[in-house]
């Protein structure tokens, strides 16, 4: 049995992904709070890596990342995860998507390509604000033109008082020092 010195503390609603030969955890929730009242700290902002038997922690150093309910993958090139929706620190929902450098925790948030990028074209449409939603990396290789492209699916979750059955496809991209997103949907309902 592994048994690491340092162990994550104890959460629900975070984010957990695999890649390569990592198990990593972002966020969630710290307390149960309920029906009371929610505070800012009651979400982590952790980031725990477990590699070769051993947890690692580094922390984000913004608030505007805690995160509880959000999605999370590897960015294509696993130096960074892409953290989608949640509740964030105003117990709000968020259609946020946030990039997390593993080496310098830094935190940025990508873009709409709605409001910019060139090479971000074609049909767009915005994320909805949800919690719980499903993510899985697709990223792929474009044979006709030899770029990569770096995607990933989101499916389902809720709204505070629906639940979805819709699936996602983002796309990001880079334009200069600036990163985007654009968004497909293959077909949006909520259910009752």
């Amino acid at each position: 049995m592994i048994r690491p010195v340092n162990l994550p503390t104890g959460r629900f609603n975070g984010c957990y992904t695999t890649f390569l030969n990592k198990f990593v955890i972002y966020g969630g929730n710290l307390r149960f709070y309920g029906s009371g009242d929610f505070e800012d700290e009651d979400l982590s902002k952790e980031l725990w890596i477990f590699e070769n038997d051993n947890w690692k922690k580094k922390e984000v150093q913004v608030e505007h990342a805690r995160r509880g309910s959000s999605t999370c993958i590897p960015s294509r090139d696993k130096k960074s995860l892409l953290v989608f929706g949640g509740k964030t620190v105003k117990d709000e929902l968020s259609e946020e998507i946030l990039k997390i450098n593993f080496n310098s925790i830094e935190s940025i948030r990508l873009e709409s390509s709605n409001s910019a990028c060139k090479r971000c074209y074609g049909h767009s449409s915005e994320l909805p604000r949800l919690k719980g939603a499903c993510g899985h990396d697709i990223s792929y290789l474009n044979i006709k033109n030899g770029n990569y492209t770096s995607a990933f699916l989101v499916f389902g979750g809720r709204d505070e008082e629906t639940y979805s059955n819709s699936l996602f496809r983002v796309d990001t991209c880079e334009c200069g020092n600036r990163e985007f997103y654009k968004v497909f949907f293959f077909f949006f309902r909520f259910l009752s």
